[in-house]
């Protein structure tokens, strides 16, 4: 995903996987979050750019991350389920996991990769 983001740099969607992927592995979290929050702040509407800000903050251990969706109403039924996973994961760790609790019951565990799995603990 890197040599991709380097031939499309003016592609905001191949820059934002390409921080999501970062963040999942646990690399490059400072400049994977900085990418994140500059895509969100110009595209605040975009659930992809709010989620890698969100999980970026959850990296770097800021309960902050769970701010990233507060105010903000979101249709989950429609939203991919590494999203959601996301989404879980920051809740839990703010202490606000019951929130979460009827995101996580439509998470196909399937659909997911093994980082985004363990985000929430299905490993």
């Amino acid at each position: 995903m890197g040599k991709v983001a380097e031939e499309f740099p003016e592609m905001d969607e191949v820059k934002n996987d390409h921080a999501y992927l970062q963040l999942l592995a646990g690399e490059n979290i400072e400049q994977a979050t900085h990418t994140a929050q500059k895509l969100s702040s110009q595209k605040p509407a975009i659930l992809a750019y709010r989620t890698t800000v969100a999980l970026g903050l959850l990296r770097k251990e800021k309960l902050a991350a769970a701010e990233v969706y507060d105010g903000w109403t979101i249709d989950w039924s429609t939203a991919q389920d590494r999203y959601k996973v996301v989404y879980v994961a920051v809740m839990r760790s703010a202490g606000r996991g019951e929130e979460a609790l009827p995101v996580a019951a439509t998470i196909n565990a399937a659909a997911l990769r093994a980082e985004e799995r363990q985000l929430i603990g299905l490993l």
